[in-house]
């Protein structure tokens, strides 16, 4: 019996993007904000994720590793993380990634996606059905 020799595997899919993100992230609404105190300060939450959060910068710099209590609004739970700033965007947003973050409050983040994640499907379906009626 002979066997064919395979030829090497190709990829199938590529990706290429600037997006500098490796992991879905949502946004909170404005009506149910996230809260987070960086060193002491309360800044501005601009989305979260598996990964990381992003939030309105002042006056960290890039590759600063800070501590962050981050308050969900599910039930005000509240998750304790290290993050590291991985970059600044030009519009003054620091996106960071969770460095130090222990498995039971990145469950918590997880849970807060899904439950948003649901919501703007509901919210989508809710919009859709007023536009059929009118």
């Amino acid at each position: 019996m002979f066997w064919k020799k395979s030829k090497p595997a190709e990829e199938l899919f590529t990706y290429e993007s600037c997006n500098f993100r490796s992991s879905y992230r949502v946004y909170p609404s404005e009506d149910n904000p996230i809260y987070m105190i960086v060193d002491g300060a309360e800044v501005e939450v601009v989305d979260i994720g598996a990964g990381g959060i992003s939030f309105v910068n002042s006056n960290y710099k890039l590759g600063e590793v800070l501590s962050a209590l981050i308050t969900l609004p599910i039930r005000d739970i509240q998750v304790e993380a290290e993050i590291n700033i991985v970059r600044i965007s030009d519009e003054g947003t620091a996106h960071c990634a969770f460095k130090k973050i222990n498995s039971e409050d990145s469950e918590l983040i997880h849970k807060y996606m899904l439950q948003k994640q649901k919501q703007e499907l509901r919210d989508k379906r809710k919009n859709k059905g007023l536009e059929t009626e009118e």
